[in-house]
């Protein structure tokens, strides 16, 4: 009994540990091309020769993500949460490749893709919160509560090294991308699921049960 026991915790804490850290990476990637926006928003204004809009930059980085909050709340209750994260994540590969181009274009493509950005920060933010309430083991909120915090020290630092080197700011944008794609993976094969959660803590109760039983 005592070896069953000791196997159900050693098993809830490995789950355990591992959804944290998979919501840890989720959190900072969630946030990291929102933090990068707004660290280079002055460059990315001073290209357009439109320093005086500059406002205009973390508006939008904000502005309709709101939106797609409530969105998400009212109208997409019955679509999965794996869709609308696929879904979300392609915002910010859309978002990153108008800003990395639009010197090539003008201002306003570069407000939509961080639009975009924005959105997918602030919907795939509501989806996690969504998802959390589905397990039954709240401190994995914690995991992706210190990733979002991670991620404002870690995307001004990203930006502000790759600017001193010299690396403009198309490839700087460019390199968000495959953040994205990690984004996915992670969720798709470190991510527990409810039910598996569900089912280590059951046998992790069944063998407490039974060895209290047996006192």
């Amino acid at each position: 009994d005592f070896k069953k026991f000791c196997m159900a915790n050693k098993r809830c804490w490995t789950r355990s540990s591992k959804d944290w850290t998979a919501l840890f990476i989720l959190g900072a990637i969630n946030n990291l091309t929102y933090v990068v926006v707004n660290s280079g928003a002055q460059n990315v204004a001073n290209t357009f020769n439109a320093s005086n809009l500059i406002g205009l930059i973390p508006f939008c980085n904000v502005g309709l993500g709101l939106a797609l909050k409530m969105i998400n709340s009212l109208f997409m209750e019955k679509v999965s949460h794996s869709l609308r994260i696929y879904l979300g994540g392609w915002l910010s590969v859309v978002g990153c490749i108008l800003v990395a181009f639009s010197p090539h274009m003008n201002f306003a493509v570069a407000l939509i893709g961080i639009l975009l950005i924005g959105a997918f920060s602030a919907f795939c933010e509501s989806v996690f919160l969504g998802f959390f309430a589905s397990y039954s083991n709240p401190e994995l909120v914690g995991g992706w509560s210190s990733g979002t915090g991670f991620a404002g020290i870690f995307g001004s630092a990203y930006y502000l090294v790759l600017s001193a080197v010299g690396l403009p700011d198309m490839w700087i944008f460019l390199s968000q991308v495959p953040f994205i794609f990690i984004y996915w993976a992670v969720f798709r094969w470190m991510v527990s699921t409810p039910e598996e959660v569900h089912a280590d803590m059951q046998r992790r109760r069944e063998v407490e049960s039974a060895a209290e039983s047996t006192e």
